[in-house]
């Protein structure tokens, strides 16, 4: 058998260290023997080779986790299952998106912290300090500690928004809400943005509200007829479950999806290839996120959407098709394996769970989506004397020798190894 190599040297190397004519002879000795040195026989289950080099390190990190904390094991064995499981976004125990900002920004501190910000979920609940609810009409205060703040609120209120007079019917129940001047100042939060959200959710509720110098920031929402449902008897308990499950989730300013936005103290790491064809390893300030959106992160116009990156497969699936899911399943697996195996394992597992187009999962449920109608590969899992009844009762037909666990359920041996081409 004549096999041709086609093996491209670095020709810049090659003049520098002025490799003659014997030593290039030397270098295609070397690859010739390691190219001998990794031939397998016909017939080798290289899956089972693929499975024990990546599950080795695994397992050793797994024995090793004795001496871990048990929130460090916890997480490595989640996103094993995660991984191999092909597990939704909304399923993920630590979903987080790597944020990296366009060459312009991407050295500028203040830029990054500003972005940070803007696509953090900030909800109402982030800026309130304390929520009261009281039974009294608009203009008719009686809180003894409150009376003077909402008679000042109401006038300041009413000679400024001229255009915003009060409407006929209002309900005689009230929700002060004590913001928070710290959290404000963080975030860089004014309360009239606070207050167009709110309308822009709630067009019937009016709200007045203090200024954002105010010795206290605060603001006064009362109900529109139109608020609760008409037939509706409206009490304490149905303000109140008003507040708690819809004004205080309100979202003010961020990204659904993202709780927190942190840039990175330390640089992170990372390749980049230069103009002349080399590799460079430069270090970088990033934004790591706490929950992951990355069709709507990629709208932001400071983001570079070349490099933004979640650890969710079936996002990267959805946004950018079966090729990057395939190509973020093989980064997914060499962070839990490590960098010390060869690339081919990894690829070897990623176009197994990706051949059907989608990505599948190694449980029962992702054998039989991925092999439908194979009865004798789904009676390996569980569950055998239900799935051969089942299978026998549609006259379903299943071939022994389509993979090594049907033949073996047989009691036959599988056309694999020596026995390849028996």
């Amino acid at each position: 058998m004549d096999i041709g190599l086609d093996v491209g040297l670095a020709y810049r190397r090659v003049l520098q260290h002025r490799i003659d004519a014997k030593t290039m002879a030397l270098v295609a000795d070397r690859i010739t023997s390691a190219y001998k040195k990794a031939l397998v026989e016909y017939g080798t289950s290289m899956g089972m080779f693929a499975s024990e080099c990546t599950s080795e390190s695994m397992t050793q990190r797994i024995l090793d986790s004795i001496h871990a904390s048990g929130a460090s094991k916890s997480n490595f064995l989640n996103r094993i299952k995660e991984v191999y499981g092909a597990k939704g976004t909304d399923s993920l125990e630590n979903a987080y998106m790597d944020v990296f900002l366009r060459p312009e920004f991407e050295d500028d501190v203040v830029a990054l912290q500003r972005v940070a910000n803007e696509i953090e979920m900030m909800n109402l609940r982030t800026f309130v300090r304390r929520a009261q609810i009281f039974f009294e009409a608009y203009g008719a205060s009686r809180h003894p500690d409150f009376k003077d703040e909402a008679e000042a609120m109401r006038r300041t209120f009413e000679r400024h928004a001229v255009n915003q007079r009060p409407p006929a019917g209002l309900l005689p129940w009230c929700v002060r809400l004590e913001l928070s001047r710290v959290a404000l100042i963080e975030k860089n939060m004014q309360v009239s943005t606070i207050f167009r959200k709110l309308m822009q959710h709630f067009p019937k509720l009016y709200i007045l509200y203090t200024d954002d110098n105010a010795e206290e920031v605060a603001m006064r929402v009362y109900f529109g007829e139109d608020v609760f449902r008409r037939a509706s008897v409206v009490d304490q308990f149905v303000v109140h479950d008003f507040l708690h499950a819809k004004l205080l989730k309100v979202v003010i300013r961020g990204v659904d999806g993202i709780i927190s936005a942190t840039v990175m103290k330390d640089f992170v790491p990372r390749t980049v290839e230069q103009p002349d064809g080399s590799m460079k390893v430069v270090r970088k300030h990033i934004i790591r996120t706490q929950g992951t959106n990355l069709t709507a992160i990629l709208h932001h116009n400071a983001v570079d959407p070349h490099k933004t990156a979640s650890n969710s497969v079936l996002e990267v699936q959805e946004l950018y098709g079966i090729h990057a899911a395939r190509m973020k399943l093989i980064q997914c697996l060499r962070e839990m394996s490590g960098t010390d195996i060869n690339i081919k394992h990894y690829t070897l597992i990623a176009d197994t769970l990706t051949a059907n187009g989608f990505v599948s999962n190694i449980e029962r449920g992702g054998v039989a989506e991925s092999n439908p109608g194979n009865t004798l590969l789904s009676i390996s899992y569980s569950h055998p004397i239900q799935t051969i009844t089942e299978a026998g009762l549609n006259n379903e037909e299943s071939l022994v020798h389509t993979n090594i666990s049907s033949a073996l359920m047989m009691g036959s041996t599988p056309n694999v190894g020596s026995n390849y081409n028996g």
